[in-house]
Parts: C-alpha cells; structure tokens; sequence
C-alpha cells in the first residue's frame, strides 16, 4: 500500500477528530444543515474547542500544500465561516476519504446480517461489501443478498483475489484473532473489529479499530459523572 504523505504526517488525534467531522458535515450535507459554520460551531459538534479545530484545519492545510494538491481558499476562512461543502472536501482530499476501499464482512449472525442487510445504512459507495464469510455453510446457503458469499476457510484467497482492503470482524469471540490472521495474510490493511476480544495490529502497516458498545458507554457514564449526573 503506498504511504501518503498527509496521512502519515497527521498526528492520531487530529486525523480521528478530522474524520469525525467529515461524517458530521456529509450527515448535515445530506439533511440540508445550515451553513457556513463558524469554529465555534464546528467544534461543538464534535465537543471540542473553536481553537483546537482552527489548528487542525491548518495543519492539514500545510500537508496539502506540501503535497501540492491545495487551494488555500479551499475552505473559507475561519472568521467568516467555514462553508460545509467546501471543508467537507478538503477534509475528504486530505484523509483520502473519496477513495474506494472494497471491505469483507466475516460472520452473518444477528450483527452481520444486520450490517449485510442494511449495508446502505452502515456503509456508502465508499465502501463496498465485496464478499462476506461465514463458518456455517447452511448459513451461507440460507442468506439472501446480492453481496457473494462464502465459507470462512476461504478468506484468504477471496480477499486476495478481490483486492479487500478493509475486514468488518462481527464473528463469535472465540474465532475473532484467527479470522483477523486471515483477513491480514489475504491482504487486508484495516480491520474493525466488533467482538468482545480486543485485536492488536498483526503487521507493520495493519490499522485496527476494537468497537465497544460497552466501552461508548462507559465514556458517557464518564461525562455524566463529570456533570454531576
């Protein structure tokens, strides 16, 4: 996979708060949400202040000039506004959000099926299902979907041959490190991961998201907390 430059140089938090907001806007963008957007504002939709979002906007702005693919006035300034269509963009060129990445989705229990079926929901174009996996083969032949489906012994050589980049992990705790083994030798390069059982990148270069509902929650229990709540 080759190394971008921007995504490299972008610190960790200032990438995720970035990807944040590029949901946040394609969600207001889709409903019609007012515009432009001050810093301000921006940066309370994702609970963070005016100033750290101003300073992240610049550095991204400084890596897509160094790579020669910025306009300056992309995104309007931040005391007149930012319109949300224009830093939508800027954001997507920036993270290499526009890009098409095909992903697999390994098991086709209650979650699975829910994320195969409703697949426009969970995911956009950006992000199609190429194949999804199952260790039941009466499973497999019971599930109705457009996406191909197959045995999960055959997760490498699919993943392989159809160029997946990213593996959605909805499979039973104990199957979750050696469906993500496989996922990785068949190429995979991210995986998010939505079982109990936290998984560590398995090679240079391999990004891993471990999504918990009760780990989300305990943040909220956190902020309350702090609220007196």
């Amino acid at each position: 996979m080759k190394n971008f430059t921007v995504r490299a140089g972008l610190p960790d938090p200032v990438l995720e708060r970035l990807a944040r907001l590029y949901t946040i806007l394609s969600r207001l963008e889709g409903s019609g949400g007012p515009r432009p957007f001050s810093s301000k504002a921006v940066g309370e939709l994702l609970a963070v202040p005016g100033h750290t979002i101003r300073k992240d906007l610049s550095l991204l702005k400084t890596f897509l000039q160094a790579e020669q693919e910025a306009d300056p006035d992309r995104a309007a300034d931040s005391d007149q506004g930012y319109d949300a269509a224009r830093l939508r963009s800027l954001i997507g060129r920036g993270l290499g959000l526009e890009k098409v990445r095909p992903v697999a989705l390994v098991g086709l229990g209650r979650l699975g099926s829910a994320i195969l079926h409703k697949k426009r929901e969970w995911t956009d174009l950006r992000y199609p299902i190429a194949a999804a996996f199952d260790a039941s083969i009466n499973r497999i032949e019971l599930t109705r979907t457009e996406v191909p489906l197959f045995h999960s012994r055959e997760i490498v050589r699919v993943t392989r041959e159809k160029g997946i980049l990213v593996g959605i992990l909805a499979v039973p705790a104990e199957a979750a490190r050696e469906v993500a083994e496989r996922l990785v030798e068949g190429g995979a390069r991210a995986l998010v991961n939505f079982t109990p059982v936290l998984i560590a990148p398995a090679g240079k270069g391999v990004v891993v998201r471990n999504v918990s509902l009760t780990g989300e929650l305990d943040i909220i229990s956190g902020y309350l907390d702090r609220e007196g709540v």
